[in-house]
């Protein structure tokens, strides 16, 4: 099976103990010709207190701000930076790892809440992630590792949807188990560094949207 971000088929295993954990080798892969490189640029701005007060004031308020599986005490939601907001490729860049960072989000609360807000139905990867981590809520287990860092970025010109930007973010995963509510052991699955994905998004009158995310074409 094809590994995808965060490896969904894997997580989806961790939330049963019913299949087995694939390991996959995932190297990064050099931009082929015809795609721009994006500098990833900080993901909040220090230009002002006000201004990062702003940003931070934009994390919806259904967004847990704990849960069981952080890097150390007090690790806060990521915050959507100003450059994510603009109607430019860097945008658009920007807005993609800031997206990945709330699927990260999702697996540090074991909640759907902060990625829910920024994709639209066509995303059927998007749509899956939020069901596994609903289920694996429902079912009253978590999760411990699965966190992502090291993000890099290029801006593709080409995709195989019919979306306005479609950046290829690359970073690193940590392994992950799957645990129950009581710390018993369900499933595992190893680190993948230098991991890639795609996604394909659209300009709203909210900002970008997810509308497909898949492995790079």
């Amino acid at each position: 099976m094809r590994v995808r971000l965060l490896p969904l088929v894997a997580v989806a295993c961790l939330v049963t103990a019913g299949c087995t954990s694939a390991h996959h080798s995932v190297t990064s892969t050099p931009a082929p010709s015809g795609s721009v490189l994006v500098p990833v640029t900080s993901a909040t701005p220090t230009s002002s207190t006000s201004s990062d007060a702003a940003i931070r004031h934009a994390v919806p308020a259904d967004v847990p701000t704990a849960g069981p599986n952080l890097l150390f005490a007090g690790e806060r939601p990521p915050v959507m930076p100003v450059l994510a907001t603009q109607h430019t490729k860097a945008g658009a860049v920007a807005f993609a790892i800031f997206f990945i960072k709330t699927i990260d989000w999702g697996f540090a609360t074991t909640s759907s809440a902060y990625m829910n807000h920024y994709f639209v139905s066509s995303c059927s990867e998007c749509t899956s992630y939020k069901q596994t981590f609903d289920m694996t809520a429902a079912s009253r287990q978590h999760y411990i590792g699965g966190r992502t860092s090291h993000f890099s970025a290029r801006n593709a010109l080409r995709g195989r949807h019919p979306a306005e930007a479609s950046p290829v973010i690359t970073f690193d995963v940590t392994s992950v188990e799957g645990l129950t509510a009581d710390n018993r052991y369900v499933n595992s699955e190893p680190a993948h560094l230098g991991f890639q994905t795609q996604l394909w998004l659209d300009w709203s009158p909210r900002g970008w949207r997810v509308a497909f995310l898949e492995p790079p074409s």
